[in-house]
C-alpha cells in the first residue's frame, strides 16, 4: 500500500528504493502523516458539524459554538409530575382528615420557628423554657398485645408519634442558668399515667451563664448518682413539669409535627405544579 502510494505521487520509483529499506521506510513515514492528516481533516469535519457559526459585532469574523438542544419550550409538567400531583392531593386530603389538635400548654408563651418551638414562663421569678425540634423525632407508637393483634388484624402499622429531645432552662434571679436535655421514654404514650411512672430520661445536666457551649462541662444522666437524678426530676415536678405536663408537651409535638408535614406535602403539590 505504501509503495503504491509513492508511485501514485511521485511518479517513477527512484532505484535506490528498491535496494535501501531506510528509503522504503521514510516514504511509508511520509504515507502515514499524509494519511493521519486526512484522517484528522475528517474528524475536524465531521466534528464541525456540531458546531454552528457566530458573527461577533459587525465584523465578519465567525466563531464556532456547539450546538445546543432547544428546551425554551420544553413543557416539564410531565405525566410523572401529573401523577406526583395527584397523589400528593390525595395525600394532603388523607393527612388533613387524621389532624388532632395541640393540647393547650397553659401559662406557657409558645415561639414557632420552623421545625423548632419554645416555650417560655416567668414562674416565682425564675425563668423557665423549653425548647425542642421536631425534626427526625418521629416514632412508631407502642401498643399492647391486644391492641398490637388488633391493628394486625386491621393491617395497620400502628400511631405515629413525635418525641423529639427536649431541653429545659431554668434561670433563679442573679444566678447561672441550669439547662437539662432529655427524652421521652416509651411510657409518655401510655393512655394511662396513674403510679410513679418516669415519663423523662435525663442525658445531660449542665450549668452556664447563658449559652450552652461545646466548652461547658455536662453530666451525663448514664453515669449520675441515682439520688441526684430522681432529686433533679423532683425539681422539675414542683416546677409543673411532671408527667402531665410533659406527656401534654409531647401530644403538642405530635400534633405541631403533623400540621408541618400537612404543610410541606402542600408547598410540595405546588412546585410540582409549577409551570413556566
Amino acid at each position: 500500500m505504501a509503495l503504491r502510494f509513492c508511485i501514485r505521487s511521485y511518479g517513477k520509483l527512484p532505484n535506490s528504493i528498491s535496494t535501501h529499506k531506510p528509503k522504503v521506510v521514510a516514504f511509508a513515514n511520509i504515507f502515514r502523516q499524509r494519511n493521519s492528516l486526512a484522517f484528522s481533516q475528517h474528524k475536524l469535519c465531521a466534528n464541525i458539524s456540531r458546531w454552528t457559526p457566530r458573527q461577533v459585532g459587525n465584523s465578519h469574523s465567525v466563531l464556532l459554538q456547539p450546538l445546543r438542544k432547544d428546551t425554551t419550550s420544553a413543557n416539564y409538567n410531565s405525566e410523572g409530575d401529573k401523577e406526583l400531583s395527584g397523589f400528593l392531593e390525595e395525600e394532603i386530603k388523607m393527612e388533613k382528615e387524621q389532624s388532632v389538635p395541640a393540647p393547650t400548654l397553659s401559662g406557657y408563651n409558645i415561639e414557632k420557628n420552623g421545625a423548632e418551638v419554645t416555650f417560655s414562663r416567668q414562674l416565682g421569678g425564675e425563668e423557665i423554657v423549653i425548647k425542642m425540634n421536631i425534626n427526625k423525632s418521629l416514632e412508631m407508637g407502642s401498643q399492647s398485645q391486644d391492641d398490637e393483634q388488633d391493628l394486625n388484624e386491621a393491617g395497620n402499622m400502628g400511631s405515629i408519634a413525635s418525641v423529639p429531645v427536649i431541653t429545659i432552662d431554668i434561670r433563679k434571679p442573679g444566678s447561672r442558668m441550669m439547662s437539662i436535655t432529655g427524652t421521652f421514654t416509651e411510657d409518655i404514650l401510655r393512655k394511662d399515667l396513674d403510679g410513679d411512672i418516669n415519663v423523662l430520661e435525663v442525658q445531660e445536666v449542665a450549668l452556664h451563664d447563658g449559652e450552652w457551649k461545646d466548652s461547658t462541662y455536662s453530666v451525663s444522666g448514664d453515669v449520675m448518682d441515682q439520688t441526684m437524678y430522681d432529686l433533679i426530676l423532683g425539681m422539675l415536678e414542683e416546677r409543673g413539669l411532671d408527667a402531665d405536663f410533659l406527656q401534654s408537651l409531647q401530644q403538642f409535638s405530635t400534633s405541631y409535627e403533623h400540621r408541618q408535614y400537612v404543610g410541606f406535602l402542600q408547598e410540595f403539590k405546588r412546585f410540582v405544579d409549577h409551570t413556566n
